[in-house]
């Protein structure tokens, strides 16, 4: 066997052995933390460790493609390096970037209030809605069959909310039901779905209809998307001359797009610029996000939702069965 093959086996075993034992170099300031696993590879090989971005919105149907799929291409196109996208929650998100094993984030109003603070990350930009604005809300609605004429008369009965944290079907549809006067924890409880929630609006708003509900949060925006009438429940759309809407829930920020405060600051700088210039000539990115711009945005935007979020956490059954509804 040649000299040159032979060693080949040998320096297969000494990287992998290098791996495992965790064998790097000290994080230096502003520098991002590849791993135990992957910094001898970086070092040997000359290998550029991946970026990382997290984001909080589950993906589950391996027939569509994920909406962040033509972001992570274009990044690659910007930054030159791999991007492995991670579908983490928000206490994950927090973790890894306090460790510096995360360069980037894109979360909900509810993730940011639980991720925030100077020493973990910064906010790099905010997404606005096609027509301009940096907030959305959803709606209270009901059966149009239904003798529930208003918010109040909902004391004691079933409602149909979103998973626990869900910004609009959760957090802002329980402020809208504070606001009048409907304790959170007297509401029914609802029986045990299979995942133990409604997963979207259509699912809400089908429990209002079809399964005992009260009444169900559903996001606007996916409300007006449905037809006038008709509506059908293999497409997901139900008609909306089939409900009453009883109000509407206080307006949520959109999702804020994040930095570990540990990621080279040169990295953040082009990421950032990105987002608030160039990315308007890519709609195809945008429109698979569902937002119309980046914008710039200060953390303040988020104060009054973080008052409203812990209000109604401390409201919301921590025990038993939890309220269930959907996600957006």
């Amino acid at each position: 066997m040649p000299a040159n093959t032979a060693r080949v086996p040998w320096l297969l075993a000494a990287l992998t052995t290098a791996a495992l034992c965790g064998c790097h170099q000290p994080q230096q300031a502003g520098e991002a933390n590849s791993g135990p696993l992957f910094a001898p590879l970086e070092q040997l090989l000359g290998m550029k460790p991946p970026i990382r971005l997290a984001v909080t919105r589950v993906h589950i149907n391996p027939l569509v493609p994920a909406p962040w799929q033509p972001l992570q291409t274009e990044l690659r196109k910007l930054l030159g390096r791999d991007v492995q996208v991670l579908q983490l929650k928000a206490f994950q998100v927090r973790s890894k970037f306090e460790r510096g094993e995360l360069e980037l984030a894109l979360v909900s109003a509810a993730d940011y209030v639980q991720i925030a603070d100077d020493d973990v990350c910064s906010l790099l930009a905010v997404c606005h809605n096609p027509d301009g604005s940096d907030h959305s809300g959803g709606l209270i609605v009901t059966a149009d069959t239904s003798d529930v004429q208003s918010l109040d008369q909902l004391k004691g009965k079933r409602f149909a909310f979103g998973p626990r944290n869900d910004p609009i079907l959760h957090i802002a549809a329980g402020q809208a039901l504070i606001d009048a006067g409907v304790e959170l924890g007297g509401l029914a409880k609802e029986l045990l779905p299979p995942y133990g929630f409604h997963v979207n609006s259509f699912e809400a708003a089908k429990a209002a209809l079809y399964e005992g509900a009260a009444a169900a949060a559903v996001t606007e925006s996916v409300f007006e998307s449905w037809p006038e009438s008709g509506g059908l429940l293999l497409q997901g759309k139900l008609g909306r001359d089939r409900f009453r809407i009883l109000g509407k829930t206080p307006p949520v920020p959109n999702r804020a797009f994040l930095a570990g405060a540990k990621v080279d600051p040169k990295l953040v700088a082009r990421v950032r610029e990105y987002l608030l210039e160039q990315v308007q000539d890519q709609p195809k990115v945008l429109e698979s996000l569902g937002v119309g711009s980046f914008e710039q945005a200060a953390p303040e935007l988020y104060k009054p939702f973080a008052e409203m979020y812990e209000k109604v956490q401390s409201q919301t059954p921590k025990t038993g069965l939890i309220l269930l509804g959907a996600s957006s």
